[in-house]
């Protein structure tokens, strides 16, 4: 009976490690060389058919490429809900929607965008003489407008949507986001769409001013007339800035502390610290052991470096001395003096970490307004 029992276990073995052999072979078939692939390169195709099986599950996935057409799609159908189109009011009883004389971008919920290309910028003019449609086809009237000047070509005019309310806003990249490398999508005011990346941050003196962040965004692509006035976004859909009318693209802070101002305040003013600074990521100085920060030097008497009865005069700065950290966050490559002090509002206080002859110190100053 014993050698009965074994002899029936024997041949269950052998059917059990026939059927096993099967069913490799049969899943082999059935999937092809792409199994083979996926176990080893650990990538995954979604475009490859295989992967369409229902029965395919991935599991810890380690790496995953998402095809670049695919994404900037992605984004660009993200971002329609918060674009507007600009209309000229006239004696038509419609809107052509595609004919639109300028387009923007809703920055707050309750009603307030930015108009990019708009030509106008005559406060009076745009309240009177426009009409802006949000993307659910709604018509608003332009009950507050304000222009920020900004450096370069072209100002910014931002204008409050009467009775707006429940709007889709986008988030704003950070300064210290913008970095090279930084892929970024351009979107012209009829749809198109250009794929680039962040090459550097340019500055048109090397002297800067704490006051304006006078800046632009260098980037891989060269920028064709169809996307001028185009507003730019990073892959995860924040707002970094908009193509001026010289073609350079302007970082949102460049605009964006005037019209918080504006909301806080009803004045549209920038902060102020009243120092002109070098920024030692950009240039070597031997004689400073610091490599970075804002080194308040300068050698032109019309911008010294400590302006008189400003606020930095006030709290005891002195010409020489190298601001480190604002409110403790560092001044680096992608921290610089005007970008970090440009999310703060005129009236409010931040500490100051300086280090004046190798001694650290720092101070508690309130933030003026810039002329």
């Amino acid at each position: 009976m014993k050698k009965h029992n074994f002899l029936i276990l024997i041949v269950a073995l052998i059917f059990g490690a026939l059927a096993g052999a099967a069913a490799s072979i049969v899943a082999s078939s059935y999937l092809g060389k792409s199994l083979t692939a996926l176990v080893d390169s650990k990538e995954v195709d979604i475009a490859n058919s295989v992967y369409d099986r229902s029965n395919l599950v991935i599991r810890d996935a380690k790496k995953v490429v998402v095809n670049q057409d695919t994404k900037i799609e992605e984004v660009s159908s993200s971002l329609q809900p918060s674009l507007v189109s600009v209309f000229k009011n006239g004696n038509n009883n419609y809107y052509v929607l595609e004919k639109a004389d300028a387009f923007g971008l809703v920055l707050s919920n309750d009603g307030w965008a930015l108009l990019s290309g708009l030509k106008e910028t005559n406060i009076n003019n745009v309240t009177k003489d426009y009409s802006v449609i949000s993307a659910d086809k709604k018509v608003y009237a332009i009950d507050k407008a304000l222009t920020v000047k900004i450096t370069g070509d072209g100002d910014v005019v931002l204008a409050h949507l009467k009775g707006a309310s429940n709007l889709t806003t986008r988030s704003m990249a950070g300064a210290y986001n913008l970095k090279p490398g930084t892929s970024i999508i351009l979107l012209s005011a009829d749809g198109k769409t250009l794929f680039s990346s962040i090459v550097a941050k340019k500055r048109p003196d090397i002297l800067l001013s704490s006051d304006r962040p006078d800046i632009h965004l260098e980037i891989a692509n060269p920028i064709s007339d169809e996307f001028k006035n185009a507003l730019v976004f990073n892959l995860g859909g924040e707002f970094v800035g908009f193509v001026d009318g010289s073609k350079a693209v302007r970082p949102n802070y460049t605009f964006f502390p005037a019209w918080r101002a504006f909301i806080a305040k009803s004045k549209s003013v920038f902060p102020s610290l009243g120092v002109n600074y070098l920024n030692l990521s950009a240039i070597k100085v031997p004689a400073l052991k610091i490599d970075k920060g804002a080194w308040l030097k300068s050698s032109d008497s019309k911008q010294p470096a400590i302006i008189p009865g400003g606020v930095a005069d006030k709290a005891g700065l002195k010409e020489g001395d190298v601001i480190t950290r604002i409110n403790n966050q560092e001044l680096d490559e992608n921290n610089d003096l005007a970008e970090l002090l440009s999310s703060y509002l005129a009236g409010e206080t931040v500490n100051l970490t300086y280090s004046r002859g190798g001694v650290i110190s720092d101070v508690d100053v309130i933030l003026g307004e810039a002329k």
